[in-house]
């Protein structure tokens, strides 16, 4: 039967196999898991590649990596190798399109450039042993770079989503502040803004520059948002005037309007 459950299971007779060092048997029921897998996977062979090419899926790349282990135990180094190899075609096709996997498709290309160099050094390839060690070094630091530059992105991003907010609450606040407000439409426009002033707070990092800022200006509204005009009017101007000093510290040309006191 080729039903992706029976992989499965193949998969973990294998590796208990492994556990008891029985590689023939280990050999066996990781050779039945990529027969069942390949038809499984099928459509993820690449478009154009041969019948007989592994399909790119993560699931196909550990079973070979499985099977290059137990061959690699049972002194058939160059089949290992060569196993090894094709595991290392799928996990670069595989980081080329990887999104939330990343992290783990990386430690699986240098977990496949370790053994690599392990096969290499077996059959007295010294060479080849120091391409692969140094192949994996870069590929960490190359992890590393990328995986900063993501989160400065992501900090950026946060950052200005957190920017636009203040600035709308902060004109609300303004509003509120210098207007009557007969209707309560100022409040309610306010209270809106304070909450989605709080979402962004809570969605970006805690290392963001201006979080603190915009955290403390929140709190200060909030704290006075309540209190009667002539009682809130100077403490909220305060807190609007301190964020705008932020702003601008951050490069940000913020100019302040002129509200009428009149209500609508």
């Amino acid at each position: 039967k080729n039903h992706i459950n029976i992989a499965a299971v193949k998969f973990q007779q294998g590796a208990l196999a492994i556990q008891r060092e029985q590689w023939e048997q280990a050999w066996m029921h990781f050779s039945d898991c990529i027969r069942i897998r390949r038809i499984v996977y099928a459509y993820a062979r690449p478009v154009g590649g041969k019948n007989d090419e592994d399909p790119t899926h993560l699931e196909i790349s550990c079973v070979l990596h499985e099977l290059a282990r137990v061959a690699f135990s049972q002194g058939y180094f160059k089949q290992a190798m060569n196993t090894l190899k094709s595991e290392r075609v799928i996990l670069e096709r595989l980081d080329e399109t990887a999104d939330h996997r990343a992290e783990r498709i990386h430690q699986a290309r240098l977990t496949n450039l370790t053994w690599l160099r392990k096969c290499a050094k077996e059959i007295n390839e010294e060479d080849l042993a120091t391409n692969y060690s140094s192949e994996r070094s870069s590929l960490k630091k190359s992890f590393v770079r990328r995986k900063n530059d993501d989160e400065g992105q992501k900090d950026n991003q946060q950052s200005g989503s957190l920017i636009e907010s203040s600035l709308r609450c902060r004109l609300a606040a303004r509003r509120f502040a210098l207007e009557r407000d007969k209707s309560g439409s100022k409040r309610e426009d306010l209270i809106y803004c304070l909450q989605e002033l709080s979402h962004e707070i809570n969605a970006s990092s805690s290392s963001t520059a201006m979080r603190s800022e915009v955290l403390k200006f929140r709190d200060e509204i909030v704290k006075w948002k309540d209190e009667p005009m002539t009682k809130r009017r100077q403490p909220i101007l305060k807190a609007c005037d301190l964020l705008r000093d932020v702003l601008r510290g951050n490069g940000l040309q913020v100019n302040d309007t002129i509200f009428s006191r009149r209500s609508k």
